[in-house]
């Protein structure tokens, strides 16, 4: 089904100019410029390479995170920065995976990086354990395959009131399978006040439990809404393609494939919610509400 018409009133279709560019281009300002870290070891864990002159993935997240050199073995993170995988293949993943909670773009090699483990990438909003809390705006990954964990990408925001600063997090040319959730968007508290914009784009996520899940416990009373961008990217073969709950999303030029319980359930949304489906194809999906 190319989705061309009103499908329930949880769903409207919206012209190819609505987009979310407003929340994205108001995220804060000009980040500082920063640093270029490159990784060169396929290790994932810090304790295995720790002082042998490898940086390793873990060592160059969190100098980006510190804004310093906590490992010597990377150089210093400083603002926004750039991490590059050098070396092509396979990073596992220690059991407690990665946690980002700083402006940085992290690039998988030009011959393929693939993260591999239960535990994925986990993006907070803020870093409670700074002093003054450092405060994220704005998160790219790029040209990644994540295999196999319980929640590829999380998207936080715990911020608790303190700011209402919005932030972005862009998913870029990733290839996500076999997860239980693809990418999983969250709040801790309902007090939390940081409108987010998540764009997932050029990206194929496959064989998740959900691919894309926006939903949490009492979403309506939060402070924030977050929004979720899908562009130009293929959801298959799993169970629920996109399950929301929360706040706006938009599909645009994608294709939903072969999902045993549902392409797209979004309903009900909260009244801050709204679904848009734009020149996107959604065939074979079980339910789609």
């Amino acid at each position: 089904m190319s989705v061309g018409h009103t499908l329930s009133r949880c769903w409207r279709i919206a012209p190819v100019g609505l987009l979310a560019a407003a929340l994205l281009l108001s995220a804060g300002g000009q980040a500082q410029a920063g640093a270029t870290i490159t990784v060169d070891t396929l290790s994932g864990k810090e304790a295995d390479d720790a002082d042998d002159d490898d940086c390793s993935l873990e060592e160059a997240i969190e100098n980006a995170n510190a804004d310093r050199a906590v490992n010597d073995d990377c150089p210093a993170g400083s603002g926004a920065d750039t991490i590059n995988i050098e070396v092509a293949g396979t990073i596992n993943v220690h059991s407690t995976g990665f946690t980002i909670n700083s402006d940085v773009t992290i690039n998988g090699a030009a011959g393929g990086t693939t993260i591999r483990g239960v535990a994925g990438l986990d993006i907070y909003s803020t870093d409670w354990n700074s002093s003054p809390n450092r405060i994220m705006t704005a998160v790219t990954l790029a040209n990644l395959t994540i295999s196999g964990a319980t929640t590829a990408v999380a998207v936080v925001d715990s911020f608790s009131g303190k700011s209402t600063l919005p932030f972005s997090v862009t998913l870029q040319n990733l290839l996500i399978e076999d997860s239980t959730f693809g990418v999983d968007i969250g709040r801790w508290g309902s007090d939390s006040a940081r409108p987010a914009i998540v764009v997932i784009k050029d990206s194929d996520i496959r064989r998740a439990f959900r691919g894309i899940s926006h939903a949490m416990s009492g979403c309506s009373s939060f402070k924030a809404v977050d929004t979720v961008e899908v562009r130009n990217s293929t959801l298959r073969d799993g169970r629920w393609a996109v399950y929301g709950r929360c706040g706006p999303i938009k599909i645009i030029d994608s294709t939903i494939a072969n999902n045993n319980v549902s392409g797209v359930d979004a309903c009900p949304l909260p009244p801050s919610g709204r679904l848009d489906v734009v020149n996107s194809t959604i065939v074979n999906s079980g339910s789609t509400t």
